[in-house]
């Protein structure tokens, strides 16, 4: 880091006193909650400028979509094992973990199965190849079912490689074990896909377990004569 640039964290502190305001955080251009002074832009001589909004507008901008190809160029970008290539690709970039180059999850034979017989799973699939990125709580839902299929740490990967904004800390080691998320959970988690394409499967031949899309591949119980 530059010694000339100075980084302020927040929050500062762990409690508020009653009459206190908190963290003072300086916006751009906001205005200080004591002193009731604006904050100004300066330009290259350190003068305030008088008229900012032009030297705001200049700027040029940059879509969604061209974001996300550079945080996947730079995800992709050669390994610690070629030094000088990985070192040119990032050189401007700050340091990531790289998320490792998974099959298509859709040639899972379980995961396959999932996505025919569950919309909402099918609709998040989707979106991770259609939008290229998923709310917190859609990714959670596809973690807390894909994850616990025999394959689910490279399924689930797979479809978080497609998202260059997916956090690495959400990647999977080992299958889950436990309790799969249920479909009440997932219709209270995600009710703007579940709406959308509906959620609302029987499970018949297994009506001692609760719903979840898992069921979906679980064999039918023989019955016993």
């Amino acid at each position: 880091m530059p010694k000339s640039l100075h980084l302020e964290f927040f929050p500062k502190q762990a409690t508020v006193p009653e009459d206190g305001l908190g963290n003072l955080v300086k916006l751009p251009l906001g205005i200080h909650r004591r002193s009731g002074r604006r904050s100004a832009l300066l330009d290259g001589d350190g003068q305030v400028v008088d008229d900012p909004w032009p030297t705001l507008r200049a700027p040029p901008t940059v879509s969604h979509e061209a974001v996300l190809d550079a945080l996947a160029r730079l995800r992709d970008a050669p390994t610690a094992a070629d030094p000088p290539a990985r070192a040119a690709a990032t050189s401007a970039l700050p340091a990531v973990r790289v998320l490792p180059r998974q099959p298509q999850p859709e040639a899972d034979p379980d995961f396959g199965r999932l996505l025919l017989a569950c919309p909402v799973l099918a609709a998040l699939a989707e979106t991770t190849r259609a939008e290229r990125r998923l709310t917190h709580d859609e990714r959670t839902v596809l973690r807390h079912v894909v994850g616990h299929l025999p394959e689910g740490p490279a399924v689930f990967n797979g479809l978080m490689h497609r998202c260059p904004e997916a956090p690495t800390a959400d990647l999977l080691r080992r299958p889950l074990r436990g309790h799969p998320i249920s479909c009440a959970r997932i219709r209270a988690r995600i009710p703007h896909v579940t709406l959308r394409v509906g959620c609302h499967c029987a499970f018949d031949h297994s009506p001692d377990l609760y719903p979840t899309p898992l069921l979906h591949i679980r064999e039918p119980r023989r019955q016993v004569r």
